[in-house]
């Protein structure tokens, strides 16, 4: 992909999202690393170590 067609795709699924976003609710953002490694130690998620 170039650097012309990447950033015009960019911005489309950017546009896409805002529109989503307004008739559905804003999409969450993933955890953090902080969050998911706290949720790891409390037991609440297992995480898989990327061997």
């Amino acid at each position: 992909m170039s650097p012309q067609h990447a950033k015009q795709f960019a911005y489309l699924l950017l546009n896409y999202i805002k529109q989503y976003e307004e008739i559905f609710g804003e999409i969450p953002s993933p955890p953090s690393e902080e969050k998911i490694q706290e949720l790891s130690q409390l037991g609440i998620i297992g995480v898989k170590s990327e061997q």
